[in-house]
């Protein structure tokens, strides 16, 4: 009789701690695919922006033959138009290499364009490129948890999400080595 009671308490352990894996492994796979739906949100809105000054970009850019803003208009529109990831992808880093350009600002500059039009759509581009990053980074973390053995009785709940082609503007520049630069920041000059 003691054996059968000894039986039922630990089967009633492991059903308690099969339960408080599952309740963990459901909690951690919808954060991370609330995650990647939030950096994809997030970068739609940069893209719509973007799109918005586009359209301004337009309303300036219609004077005296000047081709590296219309091909900039251009550029935006392709990228807002593009048929799929990888085109888009495409686009994207040609957008980011005209807008690299350390002329821009003076042809903006001759042909009255406003220069802070041009910086916030150099900002939104380079929010952009770091913006597809993090979603990438999401998917992927999404996608080892989602193969994990625990997470088997859950993957039908949690789809697969897709990832972005990876930008193919240069990662961002790290220090030099050597040098720490957390001096620089602490307020002495």
């Amino acid at each position: 009789m003691t054996w059968l009671v000894i039986a039922v308490i630990a089967l009633c352990g492991l059903v308690i701690l099969a339960a408080g894996i599952g309740i963990a492994v459901y909690n951690r796979l919808s954060l991370r695919r609330d995650l990647c739906l939030e950096s994809r949100r997030q970068l739609q809105r940069c893209w719509d922006e973007r799109a918005g000054i586009a359209g301004a970009l337009g309303d300036d850019a219609g004077r005296d033959g000047d081709g590296e803003l219309q091909e900039i208009r251009s550029l935006l529109n392709q990228a807002a138009a593009a048929p799929g990831p990888e085109a888009r992808s495409r686009v994207e880093a040609e957008l980011g290499t005209a807008l690299a350009a350390p002329e821009l600002q003076q042809w903006a500059g001759e042909l009255g364009t406003d220069e802070h039009l041009l910086g916030r759509l150099q900002d939104l581009q380079r929010s952009a490129t770091a913006l597809v990053r993090l979603h990438n980074r999401h998917v992927e973390s999404y996608a080892r948890l989602r193969a994990n053995p625990a997470a088997l009785p859950l993957r039908w709940r949690f789809p697969r999400l897709a990832r972005f082609p990876r930008p193919v503007l240069p990662e961002p520049a790290e220090d030099p080595p050597g040098q720490d630069v957390s001096e620089s920041y602490d307020g002495a000059a």
